[in-house]
C-alpha cells in the first residue's frame, strides 16, 4: 500500500493560493470637457478602494494600470 502524499504538507508547497484583482476606475467626469479625469466621487471611490487594500491582510504584490489618467 501506497501512502498518500497530501500536497499541502509536501516540501516547498506554498499554501497561498494566487489571486487577480480586476478593478476598474473610479466613476468618470461625464459631460466634463475632459471626460479623461475623475469626478469628485470618483476620487472619493478611488480613495476608499486605496484604503480598503491597504487594510488587507494579504495585500496585492504588485499593481497595474493602464495609460488613461483616471484609472
Amino acid at each position: 500500500r501506497r501512502a498518500r502524499i497530501d500536497p499541502a504538507r509536501a516540501p516547498g508547497h506554498d499554501r497561498r493560493v494566487s489571486r487577480l484583482l480586476l478593478i476598474r476606475h473610479g466613476q468618470a467626469s461625464l459631460g466634463a470637457a475632459d471626460y479623461d479625469v475623475l469626478s469628485p466621487l470618483g476620487g472619493e471611490q478611488a480613495d476608499a478602494l486605496g484604503q480598503h487594500l491597504a487594510r488587507m491582510i494579504d495585500p496585492p504584490q504588485a499593481i497595474y494600470a493602464g495609460p488613461r489618467r483616471r484609472q
